[in-house]
């Protein structure tokens, strides 16, 4: 039914095009000439052979950056030069996309493996440096578009956009959007008019309007973007303004589902199954300008221009490996004309098979079925989720309860005393007044102001002193007095010219730890190093949370880089209390943990409980935001 409602709108808007064409020549008594379109590029074959001395080829890819070439055969072998001299080794897990990340004279190979970690290593005089640091875990999609490096990472159902900066001498991510919260899986698209979405062959723009073309990817094509969408038999591809309207359209016809597109300028370079395509755009219109059919079909395919050169790159494996005799050099001649015809016993795929149609509906009845298991899946979590919500609700509404009981009956025992000493007051001054004759109203209020004044607040006042005193004592018995000596021990050696370092101890010789933890986070890495090395955690005991946030993430930042500060972190996280947070500061909050697990912090040793407290804190902090919202409508 949709299809046959697009039909119709695309023959309405067709007719009546055509109508306001015909009047508008008639008006004018011109006639318009359609130049026809001149295709002036060179396109070279490089076939490149998997040699006997790689074994496997279970994830054959090839990827073709301004100046470098990457493929792999097996996914763990990976070259960098055509002429396979040079290789980098990636154990144990296969690699299933890789790039080339460039910040001025240095290189890295980026590369995404299938445990969903994306890892980096320099490469220096053109050798691939054995050392991997890893950069993040839980990696979606891995894409570069011109010169930047950006990648999704995941948790659950909430997703960020990254991208790879240089920090002094290594690469950290950099969050641009931050925890996009959706049901299913998303990929991004990078384009010249922004960043487009996709879910569910749903795009929308990275500004929240929804595109009206359904699709699975965009790409860029002149001053136009082309939205492509696989269908049943090949591929569709829609050519959009800046104003997201539908200029013109076209259908590729192709069994294989086999598909990669790859901008190369003016041109849009089609990799479908053993045909590529090259459309391009003629007088505001998609048009195929060159076609062409392999004889073998390649494992993978890349692409360059090089000074109107399309260079094709064609990667084949042992299963798919042909003969260098019988390469075809394509020199930009259509492959209908002069190309041999596939032979009879060599190994070209033909989608049209009935196994292979076997297989896609194997694929769909496959996927129907994991998509049924995974929302069950997801409402069984949902409830668990629930339930466990509700159970620790009622116990903390049974502990305030418990808690609310004992504070009503330590209160009503110092009520009864204080009305039994008020009664025994009373009493003895009735006895002293009850021989005087003459009782009037000023004498009456007089009596009473007497009793409340001299008997009621006096007692009151002398609890009140009590109360203070037992803090005081407790405050005086938290002060680390060793701690302070050892802190003039350390601030007697240090140099007096470092001005900096002489405010950080100052701050804590004189027992201003508050003043100093400010000093800290408005502070370099200098302040945060003297702060480690003289302050014991301990101290911390008495900071605000807000400013116990504010130093836990200058302490990350520091640590990531040096092995130092873990004790911080950990006494940070076991008192710091988020209750008495902002929202703000609670998104912060939320933040900072992130990148505390996704950091090399949680791996080292004697950091077991820091994982826990990142968990509870990540369903807290939820729950804390729900609450006041629930106060906030109950107050209005």
């Amino acid at each position: 039914m949709e299809k046959k409602v697009e039909e119709i709108v695309n023959n309405t808007k067709n007719e009546t095009v055509n109508d306001l064409l015909t009047l508008f020549n008639s008006k004018i008594g011109e006639t318009r000439v359609v130049q026809p379109y001149e295709w002036n590029y060179e396109i070279e074959m490089h076939d490149i052979v998997q040699p006997d001395t790689v074994s496997g080829s279970s994830n054959p890819l090839i990827v073709s950056d301004e100046d470098t070439l990457l493929f792999t055969f097996n996914g763990k072998s990976i070259f960098y030069d055509e002429a396979l001299t040079k290789v980098y080794i990636s154990v144990p897990s296969n690699c299933k996309d890789m790039c080339i990340y460039k910040h001025e004279d240095k290189t890295f190979l980026i590369t995404l493996d299938q445990t969903n970690k994306l890892q980096q290593c320099e490469i220096k005089d053109g050798v691939v440096q054995q050392e991997k640091l890893i950069i993040s875990r839980n990696v979606l999609q891995l894409f570069k578009y011109k010169d930047a490096v950006y990648f999704i990472s995941f948790k659950k159902y909430l997703y960020n956009l990254n991208c790879l900066i240089m920090d002094e001498s290594l690469i950290r991510p950099k969050i641009i959007l931050a925890q996009i919260q959706v049901k299913y899986s998303i990929e991004f698209f990078p384009s010249q008019f922004g960043m487009f979405i996709k879910q569910d062959s749903k795009l929308a723009h990275e500004d929240g309007r929804k595109v009206i073309s359904k699709g699975d990817g965009v790409i860029d094509l002149n001053d136009y973007i082309i939205i492509y969408k696989k269908i049943e038999n090949g591929i569709r591809l829609s050519l959009l303004n800046n104003e997201m309207i539908i200029k013109s359209e076209i259908v590729i016809s192709n069994d294989s589902q086999n598909i990669k597109l790859h901008p190369l300028g003016d041109v849009v370079a089609i990799r479908m199954g053993a045909n590529l395509y090259f459309v391009v755009v003629h007088n505001n219109e998609l048009l195929i300008a060159k076609e062409f059919s392999y004889e073998k079909y390649p494992a993978s395919v890349a692409f360059r221009l090089e000074n109107d050169v399309v260079k094709v790159y064609n990667l084949y494996t042992n299963e798919l490996k042909i003969n260098p005799k019988d390469r075809i050099e394509l020199s930009g001649v259509p492959a209908e004309e002069d190309l041999p015809s596939p032979s009879a016993d060599s190994k070209v795929y033909n989608p049209s098979s009935p196994s292979v149609r076997r297989d896609k509906d194997l694929d769909c009845v496959i996927e129907k079925l994991f998509k049924k298991f995974e929302e069950k899946l997801e409402e069984r979590e949902t409830r668990e989720r629930e339930r466990q919500n509700e159970l620790l609700d009622k116990i903390s509404e049974q502990l305030n309860s418990s808690l609310i009981k004992v504070v009503q009956k330590v209160i009503k025992n110092e009520i009864e005393m204080i009305q039994r000493k008020l009664l025994f007051a009373i009493d003895r001054q009735f006895e002293e007044n009850e021989n005087s004759r003459t009782v009037d109203e000023a004498k009456v209020l007089n009596f009473t102001k007497d009793i409340i004044c001299e008997t009621l607040l006096p007692v009151i006042e002398a609890s009140m002193d009590e109360m203070r005193i037992q803090v005081l004592n407790e405050v005086r018995q938290m002060n680390n007095t060793e701690h302070l000596q050892e802190i003039r021990k350390h601030l007697s050696t240090l140099s007096i010219g470092n001005s900096k370092m002489s405010q950080v101890g100052t701050l804590l010789l004189q027992n201003r730890i508050e003043e100093c933890v400010i000093k800290v986070i408005e502070g370099g890495d200098q302040e945060v190093e003297d702060f480690i090395r003289i302050c014991d955690p301990s101290n911390l005991v008495d900071v605000t949370s807000s400013n116990l946030l504010g130093l836990l993430e200058k302490i990350i930042l520091y640590s990531m880089s040096r092995n130092k500060g873990d004790s911080f972190i950990r006494f940070i996280l076991s008192d710091i209390d988020p209750n008495s947070l902002s929202d703000i500061e609670l998104e912060s909050f939320q933040v900072v943990l992130s990148q505390l697990r996704d950091s090399e912090i949680i791996e080292r040793p004697g950091n077991n409980n820091l994982l826990v407290l990142c968990d509870y804190f990540a369903g807290q902090i939820p729950k804390i935001s729900r609450k006041r919202k629930r106060s906030l409508r109950n107050k209005f």
